[in-house]
């Protein structure tokens, strides 16, 4: 992928397509572990893909941006970038697979933090999301995240419910 990417680079004749081909440059950063150079090159691209109206790309940029910074170890600015994600995917009804861990991100920060009230709306937050997201894609098989991931969200909403608030 890297090759054709920097073909992509030196080929590419309008500033929308580098900057397609920069998102890939930092996406392939990530996967080699290189996070400073991945921040570099999605920040060089979200700009433009923004201004393309491509939201979608734009938020996954934002989730790898903050994948990045929680390798790095920075997990506030990590939950800055999940933050942003989840809002905008609600606001824009935005259900992409790949955005679905800053869900899991997020409740696992406000675990870490003792922040059950925010867990718990979190927790509600992605089960909506995986309401959606299987919704509109009903070709899709009972999936993982569906059959297992959803039952221990529910119940993890239960015990907090339980424990908590005494409901």
């Amino acid at each position: 992928s890297e090759y054709y990417n920097n073909l992509e680079l030196k080929y590419s004749k309008t500033s929308i397509d580098s900057s397609y081909a920069f998102k890939n440059k930092g996406i392939i950063a990530f996967y080699k572990k290189d996070y400073k150079t991945s921040i570099y090159y999605i920040n060089k691209s979200k700009k433009k893909i923004l201004l393309n109206k491509d939201l979608s790309w734009y938020i996954i940029l934002l989730q790898y941006l903050g994948e990045n910074y929680n390798e790095l170890d920075n997990k506030e600015e990590a939950v800055k970038y999940y933050k942003n994600v989840i809002y905008l995917s609600k606001k824009k009804k935005i259900v992409n697979n790949e955005i679905r861990l800053s869900f899991e991100r997020i409740i696992e920060y406000y675990k870490d933090t003792n922040d059950k009230n925010n867990q718990l709306i979190t927790i509600n937050d992605l089960l909506s999301y995986d309401s959606i997201f299987y919704d509109t894609n009903k070709y899709l098989s009972i999936s993982y995240y569906e059959k297992y991931e959803n039952a221990n969200l529910i119940k993890e909403k239960k015990n907090i419910l339980k424990k908590h608030w005494n409901i």
